[in-house]
């Protein structure tokens, strides 16, 4: 779905799709195996522009063998917590992460496009927030089986981030032409 036929001010979910095998960095997925998408919300229409796209990194922490791989267990899948966002402006989220309902954050994550820092009016950028599933700083291109210090247990994980990556990028290639 092209970006000027989604509704301004509120979030998307896109969904990153398989790419041939052939093609570098194609095959965006979270750690886990399950399917990786992200998430983008245009300005207000009276704001609107094709020229200003704000890209939030989630943060996490990163993998490396059994033990830590395991301990990050949550953080290897796709935070499906954030289809809450779909629908939603940045300033009803970054509300929700001021005022959650049972008094703590309702939205662990910081809503750069609903301030203005100095001169930097965010509520003016196309905004895309990737979520982070791969334990591998967005930057993985392996699958990897991690085994317990006895050989006895493994975990595979898919450290995909920079394929995640390329296709958000792939996606903002193809809708912003400037």
């Amino acid at each position: 779905l092209a970006v000027s036929k989604l509704t301004p001010n509120q979030f998307h979910k896109v969904c990153s799709k398989q790419q041939s095998s052939g093609k570098a960095f194609g095959q965006p997925q979270c750690g886990d195996g399950t399917s990786f998408g992200f998430f983008f919300s245009r300005p207000l229409q009276k704001k609107e522009n094709s020229e200003r796209i704000l890209i939030e990194f989630m943060g996490g922490g990163a993998c490396f063998d059994q033990g830590s791989c395991a301990e990050m267990g949550d953080y290897l899948t796709f935070p499906y917590k954030f289809n809450d966002f779909v629908g939603l402006s940045c300033s009803e989220i970054a509300q929700g992460v001021e005022n959650g309902d049972d008094g703590e954050d309702k939205f662990p994550i910081n809503m750069l496009c609903a301030k203005q820092i100095g001169d930097v009016d965010f509520t003016t950028y196309n905004t895309i927030i990737i979520p982070y599933c791969t334990q591998d700083v967005h930057m993985g291109d392996n699958e990897m089986t991690y085994y317990n210090n006895d050989g006895d247990e493994s975990l595979t994980v898919y450290h995909k981030g920079a394929h995640n990556m390329m296709s958000v990028l792939r996606w903002i290639f193809k809708n912003f032409k400037k």
